[in-house]
Formats: structure tokens, sequence, C-alpha cells
């Protein structure tokens, strides 16, 4: 029979046991998963017809596209700290409205990816299909505009799912890290402001031996050294840039994140040929990205959260000088009205994906400069190191411009649909978002 003194030494053993069990087990950590994929998005034209997106002009309106200059792709990669699982995906696309993401979602089941963790994002190449035909609410006539293709929206749908798939299905330990430069020199100012977001961020992801399979890529710039006269397909510059990063890393895959581009042009290449300049401008771009990536310090601990903030639009309220451009699209004032009302939606999604020190910010539509610098503040007062607004990511709105920005007119607000509140809004559901931030 066990005494007194034994029943409690025995406790005591048992507790002991327990505790170390408790403090080893809490010291367990899932290991870093990654995997990386792209397969082409550009429609055979012997199966499909389709107009180019991104310019409302006569070149385009009511023509379709030609040829194909250089494929757009999807390019994903997956990621899992063994808690959750991302697919970070850029699309070498205009926009992309939200309608895509369900479609998307639906081929992704089995795979551990929900709708939180799933960012897609458009590069804003304005010589891609467009996306207009992907949109499933611009199902009336709306003069020579494209109009919803439900075959093409599920076949592009199916290929980015086929991209994450394959990422999903080729999950091997890896590392990763992030870095920032605040001076590129590559962007400029389009509405004569005399700001842009100038930093570029990267995160960089490798296997344990050290090859890199993948790198995001964060900067602002338009894609748009092809003008509306451009009917052949192509990513542009964006395109060329992520195909020179892959060169430079055989095997691994570029996805490159456009930022606060709304009111960001190109800077470094107005010499020669469009295809000159996109040539003369990805290079840039991709010497100094290199040098960047070369300074990440990788690590091994990297958890991954992802979330999403709902937030309210104010009414729809198309801008009277996008009423009056009704001509350039063949349509009358009240189908242009009735186009807004249908395809903007009365709420969007903020969507954070955050990989360690880095946190991206997706936001569906084109911030200007103000909105994406106030956006990475404000991620930075909650402690974030390397904060990343992300453009046109799950879906489509316009632009997101300032009051001022507003008010003062030239392009932007044009395109912008819900009169000079949409970027308070829009920051406000960042700023909402960043609370759950832990």
């Amino acid at each position: 029979m066990m005494n007194g003194h034994s029943i409690v030494g025995k406790l005591s053993q048992n507790c002991a046991i327990t505790a170390v069990l408790l403090i080893a087990s809490s010291l367990v950590r899932a290991e870093l998963m990654a995997g990386a994929a792209k397969v082409s998005i550009t429609p055979d034209q012997k199966v499909f017809s389709y107009q180019l997106g991104g310019y409302v002009s006569p070149d385009r309106t009511g023509h379709n596209a030609v040829g194909v200059h250089d494929n757009c792709y999807s390019r994903a990669l997956v990621l899992s700290d063994g808690k959750t699982k991302v697919a970070i995906v850029s699309l070498d696309l205009c926009f992309m409205p939200a309608n895509v993401k369900t479609s998307v979602l639906q081929h992704l089941n089995g795979t551990g990816i929900s709708t939180e963790g799933l960012f897609l994002s458009a590069t804003h190449t304005h010589s891609a299909p467009d996306p207009l035909a992907f949109h499933s609410a611009n199902n009336m006539p709306a003069g020579k505009l494209s109009s919803y293709d439900e075959k093409l929206t599920n076949w592009v749908a199916e290929k980015i799912a086929e991209s994450i798939q394959t990422a999903n299905s080729s999950l091997k330990p890896a590392r990763a890290g992030a870095a920032q430069l605040d001076k590129v020199g590559l962007n400029r100012n389009r509405r004569g402001e005399m700001i842009t977001d100038d930093q570029m961020t990267v995160l960089k992801v490798t296997d344990t031996s050290g090859k890199t399979v993948a790198a995001i890529l964060n900067y602002a710039a338009h894609p748009v050294y092809f003008g509306s006269e451009m009917l052949q397909v192509s990513g542009d510059w964006a395109g060329a840039y992520e195909n020179q990063i892959e060169s430079l890393n055989p095997g691994a895959v570029a996805l490159f994140l456009n930022g606060a581009e709304g009111d960001a042009s190109a800077n470094g290449a107005d010499v020669g040929t469009s295809a000159e300049r996109i040539t003369t401008f990805s290079t840039k771009m991709a010497s100094t990205t290199r040098r960047l990536l070369d300074t990440v310090a990788m690590k091994d601990d990297v958890s991954i959260k992802a979330w999403i903030q709902e937030t309210p639009m104010p009414p729809q309220k198309p801008h009277p000088s996008f009423i009056l451009a009704s001509f350039l699209m063949k349509a009358t004032p009240d189908q242009t009205k009735d186009l807004i009302n249908r395809v903007m939606p009365a709420k969007i999604d903020v969507c954070y994906i955050q990989i360690g020190d880095l946190l991206l910010m997706g936001v569906p539509g084109e911030p200007t400069t103000p909105i994406g610098l106030a956006a990475k503040g404000a991620a930075r007062a909650k402690g974030i190191k390397y904060p990343a607004i992300v453009a046109l990511t799950n879906g489509w709105i316009g632009y997101i411009v300032t009051p001022e920005q507003y008010k003062a007119g030239k392009y932007e607000p044009t395109m912008s649909f819900y009169g000079d509140q949409v970027g308070v809004k829009v920051l406000e559901g960042v700023r909402a978002g960043l609370e759950r931030f832990k």
C-alpha cells in the first residue's frame, strides 16, 4: 500500500513530467512549407474572341485581340506554417472582378486554402484580355464594351486554380525573409503632385538548400508602355520584369504585386519603341530587385496569418466626365450609369496576408500615393516592419483617390465611382483591419 509521502511524491513527479511535455509542445514549431507555379492565362484566339482591357478608345473599343506578343500568366505561391495556408497569386491582367475569386475557390476544395487565404492580385497590364468580360454583373448592353463571357471566365478561373493546385502539390520545407528599399527612382507622379511611393518591398522564399522557390515583388507604377493601338496580348513591363527575375533564378516563380500605382507612371525608359522601353525599364527594375533580394535575411521561423476586413462603400456615383465619355464606348449615358451601378459593389474586402515581418494589404482598386502611404503608415504604427499596399486585389472598384484629388479633377477621378469619399472609406477599412493585427 502506498503511503501519503509516496502519493505526494508520485503526484509531484507526474506534474513535473506534464509540465515538461507542455513546455516542449509549446516549443514545437510547424515547418514552413512552400510551393510555386505559373500557368498561362492567355486564351487561344482560335477558341475565344476577346478584346483587350485597359483603354477606352477608338483603337480598342469593338476590336478583338489579333495575336500574342508575349503570354500572360497566373503565378502562384502557396505557403503553409502548419496552421495557416495561403495562396498568393499575381495575374497578368488589368484588374480582376471579385466573382473570379469565387469561381477559383470552387476548384480549391481539399487544398486547405480558404477565402481568407486566397489573395489574387492583377499586375495592371493594359494589354491583357479585358476583365470586363469576366465580370458576371456586366450582363447588359453598354455600347461596344466587352460584356460578360461565361465560357471565357470559367476557362481563366480554371487556369488560375491550376496554378494554385500545382503550387500546392509541390510544397517543400522552406525559409523566407523580407526586405525594403526606400529610394528606387523608377516611378513618377503623373498628376504632377511631386510625390510617389518609391519604396520597393520583396519577399524571398527558398528551399532548405538555399535555392529560390519564389519571390514577391511590390512596387508602384502603371504597366502602360504599350498604348491603345496595341492589339496583341502582352504583360507589358510587369510581365517582362517577372520573366527577367525568373531567368536570374532558374526554376523560381516571380510574382509582381503592384502598389499605390493610381497616380504613378514608370520612369526611366523614355527612348525607343514601346517594346524597347519595356526591355529597358524591366531590366532596371530587375537589377534593383536582384540587389535587394541579395540583402534578405532568411528565417526558418516564419508564421503566417490571413484575414479579411469587410468594408461598406458610399453609394455608387460615376463622375460627370465618365458619363460624358459614353460616346467613346458607343454607349448612351443611361447605359453607362447602369453599368457602374451593376459592377461597382456596395461593400468590399480589404485583404491581409502576414508572412513573418511582411504584411500584404490588398485593396480592390487603384490607390493613389497618399492612400498607399497612409495605409503603410497605419501599419507601421501597429508594429509592422515591412508593410506593403497591394492594388487590384480580389476585386475592382476603379481608382481610390483622396477628396482633394477628386475635387482637383484630372483623369483618375473620372474612373473613380463612389464620389469624393472613396479613399476615406477604403482607409477606414484598412485601419479597421489593422486593429485585428496581433
